[in-house]
C-alpha cells in the first residue's frame, strides 16, 4: 500500500430538489472530493459522500477518520480503495465501463422530478416513504403511461410490518407492475421470509446488507435481490454469496458525485467480467441530482 503524503478535501453539495428519500430531511446531501498525492509523487482525486439518515457516519466522522487513515470507516475505505484502484486504470476505462452498466441500469424518478413520457423507461425505481400518497400518486401515472413498465419502489426502512400490509391493500392496483420491493420493512429473517410466503411478492435487501451477509444473518429464502453499494461495500464477499446462494446480486449507485458513479460502475462492470453474467437490470444510470463545490473543507 502506497503512502499518501499530501490530502486536500473539496466540499461538496448535491441538491436534489426535493427529498431524496424517506430518511433524510431536505433536499441536499453533501460529500468531499479528497485529492491525493503520493509519496512517489502520483495524484489522483477520489470521493467520499454519507447519508447519515441511512446509517453512516457524518461527513465529520469520515473526515477525520480519514485523516487517521482508520479504514474500520467503510466510506473511507472504500474511498481510499477507489483511489489505490485509479493508480492502475485509466479514465478511459471508466467511462467505457459507466456507459456499459448505464445500458443495463434502471430509471430512477422523485416525486419532485419532471418526467416525459416519451423518455420513461422500461424499469423505474422510485423512492416511497417521505410522502406516500404523492410517490403514489406518480406510480399510477407511469403505469397509465405505461401499462407494462416495471416498478421499484424503495421504502428505506420507512414502515412497520402493518403499514407495509395496509399499503399493499391499499395500492393494489399496482402491486402486479412492481419488480420488487426494497426494504419496505427492517430486515428480519422470518418476517421477510413470511412476507414473501404469504402476500407472493419479491423483496430486495439493500440497508445493511454488506453487515448483515458477514455476520451472516441473511436468509437465501426471505430475499429475492441483495443490493450492492460499490460506494459503501467491499464488491467481492458480495458477488461470492450471491453466487454460492443464486441470489441475483443488484448493483446502485450511492445517489453521489459523477466519480463515484463512474468507481462504482466500474467495479460493477470487472466483476460481472470476473464471475459471470448478472441477469438483472442494474442502478447506475447518472441521478437527477446537481452538485456545486462549496470550497474546502
Amino acid at each position: 500500500m502506497k503512502s499518501i503524503s499530501e490530502v486536500k478535501l473539496r466540499k461538496y453539495i448535491i441538491d436534489f430538489s426535493g427529498q431524496p428519500n424517506s430518511a433524510t430531511s431536505g433536499s441536499e446531501v453533501q460529500g468531499v472530493y479528497i485529492d491525493l498525492v503520493y509519496e512517489g509523487g502520483e495524484k489522483v482525486t477520489t470521493c467520499l459522500q454519507c447519508w447519515e439518515g441511512l446509517g453512516d457516519p457524518s461527513l465529520s466522522e469520515s473526515v477525520d477518520a480519514l485523516m487517521l487513515s482508520d479504514r474500520t470507516n467503510p466510506l473511507v475505505d472504500k474511498a481510499l480503495h477507489w483511489a489505490e484502484l485509479q493508480l492502475s486504470i485509466s479514465r478511459k476505462e471508466m467511462q467505457v465501463a459507466a456507459e456499459a452498466m448505464a445500458k443495463k441500469s434502471h430509471q430512477l424518478l422523485l416525486s419532485s422530478e419532471s418526467w416525459e413520457p416519451e423518455n420513461l423507461g422500461t424499469v423505474v425505481k422510485l423512492k416511497v416513504g417521505a410522502d406516500i400518497e404523492t410517490d403514489m400518486e406518480l406510480a399510477r401515472k407511469l403505469v397509465a403511461t405505461k401499462n407494462d413498465v416495471s416498478l421499484r419502489l424503495d421504502f428505506n426502512q420507512s414502515l412497520s410490518l402493518d403499514q407495509f400490509k395496509g399499503f399493499l391493500v391499499q395500492f393494489s392496483d399496482i402491486v402486479s407492475n412492481v419488480d420488487f420491493f426494497e426494504d419496505p420493512v427492517p430486515y428480519d429473517a422470518e418476517v421477510w421470509r413470511s412476507i414473501r410466503n404469504e402476500m407472493s411478492i419479491r423483496l430486495c435487501l439493500d440497508m445493511g446488507s454488506y453487515e448483515l451477509l458477514n455476520g451472516k444473518e441473511i436468509d437465501p429464502e426471505s430475499i429475492d435481490v441483495l443490493c450492492c453499494k460499490p460506494a459503501r461495500n467491499p464488491v467481492g464477499p458480495m458477488v461470492q454469496w450471491s453466487c454460492e446462494n443464486q441470489v441475483p446480486l443488484l448493483f446502485t449507485h450511492y445517489m453521489d458525485s459523477e466519480l463515484g458513479q463512474r468507481l462504482a460502475a466500474y467495479e460493477a462492470f470487472k466483476a460481472i467480467e470476473e464471475f459471470g453474467p448478472i441477469d438483472i437490470v442494474h442502478g447506475l444510470r447518472p441521478h437527477c441530482g446537481s452538485l456545486r463545490e462549496v470550497g474546502e473543507f
